[in-house]
């Protein structure tokens, strides 16, 4: 008997030692796996999308080499992991933009819609597998309080369930059978938890989806307005502000937000500068730009550790994806417009120490409206191009330069509620100006519906007039102080040119690939 008491105590000391080795390799995988999320999330904000499906895809195939049966939940999240990191790659390669055939779906689209529906499913699965396991848990604690109760009227059957009760707390199959459980629970919220925010995240993206794709649309319009635009990007902001705020997801929340603003301050920017509000226009354009430094710096100019590099970094850094070059553009493009609109105001505004003036730094720009004017006169003898701005209606004018918020503004009326922004090679001629604004009011309804160019010759001061309007109340004005042809293909071509230009045609346009 005292054999086998030693032997089973042996035995017992034995699968103690297994059972802790077993928690341990338990506890390793858990880790290992939250570590693996978090390395995947921090090439995914990085733009290495291709690293990170590698990942999370070696890591799935390792799962199905170890087990015969895979662990369901961390196999199908591998998965999906799998799938997000090619859909975010086609998302910032703009291909949910690219042209669709009749009866071809949105591929992007549906692949976040298939994710969306996943992480549901995972997120459910999981807090339905942990209810029931908590109700059969309780069940059985009831059948024993039971089963004791109704077997304790004798003494056999009191030291039969003592001496069950006992054998089963020493066992050690039970102590490893809770251990796994329990760090398997533990596995299995925290896999629930991320399938529920990333739900949330694959949401944003397709909010964001509908932002772009209004963008290209708005941008063959007459004129480029994104009032919607913007109060839609204000709403995903917000919703989005408490969403997938998981540590592990830190890297692509911040990756979000940060584009969200980006876009956001651009519109907002385009806005400011049609409405010519100088300070609210010139703050817009500076935050966009430290934005786009700084998602930069976080990305792929973001300096890494030594000892990462030669891993899973090789190839560093990577080249900037086609959403954030169409950021870059389209700021460079705003600056040269705000260049142009404001030249008054920031011609008085340089230093008479600054060794460049305004001409020289316009030409620095991604668009030189600047030269492009003066040469255009050259080229055709015009007498004089100017721009003109209509504030008519507009409450918000305060003028072309800052306006304290404590003085009071007497708006202009008459002849002065159409200031001149810009004019070349002089100021326009006090005797010509009333022509010209009456030109503006006939010819009103036709600027505003139509891209075309409008001429008008007047017999009577032998002017020729060729007007345009990029924007709402801004109008392009090229006089000749001769006869010309109203079909004058350099002249027509060539403000058509300008205007497409100015009212950022191109720019927003070019956010559907292959438009340059």
């Amino acid at each position: 008997m005292s054999t086998t008491i030693s032997d089973t105590n042996n035995m017992a000391t034995t699968t103690d030692t297994t059972t802790d080795t077993t928690a341990a390799q338990v506890v390793v995988t858990n880790s290992s796996l939250e570590t693996l999320i978090e390395q995947y999330f921090l090439l995914m904000s990085a733009f290495q999308w291709d690293k990170a499906k590698e990942l999370v895809d070696k890591h799935r195939d390792q799962l199905r080499q170890q087990y015969r049966q895979q662990p369901q939940q961390q196999y199908s999240l591998l998965a999906a992991l799998s799938q997000l990191a090619l859909a975010d790659r086609n998302y910032t390669h703009l291909q949910f933009l690219t042209q669709k055939g009749l009866f071809r779906k949105d591929i992007v689209k549906g692949l976040y819609e298939l994710l969306k529906c996943e992480f549901e499913r995972l997120e459910q699965r999981v807090y339905a597998i942990q209810s029931l396991a908590t109700n059969e848990d309780n069940n059985s604690v009831s059948l024993m309080g039971s089963s004791y109760s109704s077997n304790s009227s004798t003494i056999l059957s009191i030291a039969s369930s003592l001496s069950s009760v006992l054998m089963t707390t020493s066992s050690s199959p039970s102590i490893e059978t809770t251990t796994n459980k329990s760090s398997s629970d533990v596995l299995d919220r925290l896999i629930a938890h991320i399938c529920g925010q990333l739900n949330d995240y694959v949401r944003a993206r397709l909010l964001m989806i509908d932002i772009y794709e209004k963008i290209v649309v708005i941008s063959g319009n007459k004129f480029c307005l994104f009032h919607e635009c913007i109060n839609s990007l204000n709403d995903i902001i917000k919703l989005n502000a408490n969403c997938f705020h998981h540590p592990i997801l830190m890297p692509i929340k911040i990756s979000f937000n940060t584009e969200c603003h980006i876009v956001l301050s651009l519109l907002m920017a385009n806005q400011s500068i049609q409405d010519l509000i100088f300070i609210d226009s010139l703050f817009y354009l500076q935050q966009s730009q430290t934005k786009l430094q700084t998602w930069s710096q976080q990305t792929f100019n973001k300096e890494l550790p030594s000892q990462r590099r030669n891993s899973t970094f090789k190839g560093w850094p990577p080249s900037p994806p086609p959403l954030y070059q169409w950021m870059s553009r389209l700021k460079s493009s705003l600056i040269s417009k705000y260049s142009l609109y404001f030249f008054n105001t920031l011609s008085t505004q340089m230093s008479d120490n600054c060794p460049n003036d305004l001409k020289t730094v316009c030409s620095k720009q991604m668009v030189d409206y600047i030269n492009k004017l003066i040469a255009f006169h050259g080229k055709t003898d015009a007498h004089m191009i100017c721009l003109v701005y209509d504030i008519t209606g507009d409450n918000c004018y305060t003028g072309f330069g800052y306006h304290s918020i404590y003085k009071a503004f007497k708006t202009p009326k008459g002849i002065d509620s159409f200031p001149v922004m810009f004019s070349y090679p002089s100021d326009i001629p006090k005797t010509l100006f009333p022509s010209i604004i009456m030109i503006i009011n006939n010819k009103i309804k036709e600027l505003n519906a139509t891209d075309s160019v409008v001429s008008l010759y007047d017999s009577h001061l032998n002017y020729t007039y060729f007007l345009i309007r990029p924007d709402p109340r801004v109008t392009i004005i090229t006089i000749f102080s001769m006869r010309k042809s109203e079909k004058d293909n350099y002249i027509i071509s060539f403000l058509l040119d300008l205007c497409l230009q100015l009212k950022g045609y191109k720019a927003f346009a070019s956010l559907k690939p292959g438009v340059k």
